[in-house]
């Protein structure tokens, strides 16, 4: 059995916190603060001399994705609190990264990570081809952290310092955590309410919580099927009509199964529940049906109209904006200020593709689409081989497909990728799928059997 590894203190590491030091400096001077941010970054790797540095970040990550955007609100100096926060899981998750030995995991699982890599490499080469603004720089760390964190999962999964009990106890009170805080929201504003955390953000992270507690679920544990139902539930009451799609949908796909008859006749049965749910939704719901009848409606095909909510405007003029640099676009955070020319309220494109084609370029949404296929196919090919004996293994990887296709499918309508309660959590999925790839042969390490009376 490999030892979990501490923290170690390499050249790698060093040179890799002076310069991420050094950039943040010259970047932008008011972030002087920075050097708070790595004495910070420091301390959280420091734990790792008393339990594996792995599974600090990965907690900790963990932990701050389920405030959702509440920190958001508190302003520390230049920045909010979450900005600096996302510094922080970036800088020690790129330490880790370096310091950490991937040897430990396969080679397929290090191809997967290197190809996941290259979007966020061609972000942080176009800060010496454009001047990135202070939001491009903030979007450029969550690129960098969704890599590192997969990383630092992979290892931590591969290593045994994260097993697959602990990895679900983890998850099962960050999502529960923060449909909770959005419960409050529920309570003190009614449908849609936003007093303790966003409706949208809850929806598109209700999003990712549904991607691994219905994987989950499919494999037998009734507590993430309880969890997943609920959040699906809230996702609705948010009024956000991407973060209920893409929940209910994952669903749908989790519980989908054609084998035998027994599978056959669940399909049915989930299709037409959903099938009802969804016309009594847009039909009978009046504040979530008033959203597809709002103005700046699409024709989508069959005639259906839809209403977009404005993105019309803004994907308009954000898409003429990037064609004047259709190659490597015109820098982090450009698209921000395109949309600004066109509305002073929407504050982005709505759209991560057209955000990345405007500030990377066709050579940046090349690269995207590359980080975000990997993993899938990664997990794919693993789901196939797995045994049918260990449902852990199966769930996690199961899991890895719905998150990354989860997101893919938020980007569509909404900026996500750079939102770090949405990327992290997932990138710590996708991680701990490839990890399990080095463990399969030890199986019995890393998978539990379903438990039916709590996570």
């Amino acid at each position: 059995m490999t030892t979990a590894p501490r923290m170690v203190v390499t050249p790698a590491s060093a040179v890799g916190l002076s310069l991420l030091a050094a950039w943040l400096l010259v970047a932008r001077p008011p972030f002087a603060a920075g050097l708070a941010l790595v004495i910070l970054g420091v301390l959280i790797l420091a734990l790792g001399y008393y339990a594996p540095a792995t599974r600090v970040l990965v907690y900790s990550v963990l932990g701050i994705s389920a405030t959702v955007n509440l920190i958001r609100r508190v302003e520390v100096g230049p920045m909010t609190g979450y900005a600096w926060l996302t510094g922080l899981i970036t800088v020690s998750a790129v330490i880790l990264a370096l310091a950490l030995p991937t040897s430990s995991l396969p080679a397929p699982s290090r191809r997967v990570l290197t190809l996941m890599s290259i979007f966020p490499a061609w972000a942080l080469l176009s800060v010496s081809l454009k001047p990135p603004t202070q939001s491009g720089l903030q979007n450029i760390l969550v690129y960098v952290g969704f890599a590192s964190i997969a990383t630092v999962s992979a290892v931590a999964t591969a290593t045994g310092a994260i097993g697959f009990a602990s990895l679900r106890r983890a998850f099962f009170w960050t999502f529960s955590a923060a449909s909770a805080l959005y419960g409050a929201s529920l309570v003190l504003d009614g449908m849609g309410g936003t007093s303790v955390v966003d409706a949208r953000a809850y929806a598109v992270f209700a999003a990712i919580g549904v991607a691994w507690t219905a994987a989950l679920a499919r494999y037998g544990y009734r507590p993430e099927r309880r969890l997943a139902l609920a959040m699906v539930a809230l996702a609705f009451l948010s009024l956000s009509r991407t973060g209920f799609a893409v929940a209910l949908f994952l669903c749908v796909i989790a519980l989908v199964g054609f084998d035998t008859p027994r599978k056959l006749g669940r399909t049915v049965a989930v299709l037409g529940v959903v099938a009802v749910l969804g016309t009594a939704a847009v039909i009978f719901t009046n504040p979530f049906a008033a959203r597809f009848s709002e103005p700046d409606r699409v024709t989508l095909p069959g005639g259906v109209e839809v209403s977009v909510s404005g993105r019309q405007q803004i994907w308009k003029a954000t898409w003429s904006s990037a064609l004047s640099s259709p190659l490597v676009g015109q820098g982090a955070g450009s698209a921000e200020l395109a949309v600004a020319a066109v509305s002073s309220t929407a504050g982005h494109p709505h759209n991560d593709y057209l955000r990345v084609f405007h500030d990377f370029g066709l050579v940046g949404v090349a690269f995207l689409l590359v980080a975000i296929a990997s993993p899938i196919a990664a997990a794919a090919r693993s789901l196939r081989s797995a045994p049918i004996t260990e449902p852990a293994v199966r769930a996690l990887h199961l899991a890895s497909i719905l998150a990354a296709f989860g997101l893919a499918l938020e980007m569509i309508t909404d900026n996500s990728l750079v939102y770090e309660f949405v990327v992290a959590p997932t990138a710590v999925i996708i991680g701990a799928s490839l990890g399990t790839r080095a463990t399969r042969a030890d199986a019995r390490r890393v998978s539990v059997a379903p438990r039916r009376n709590g996570p």
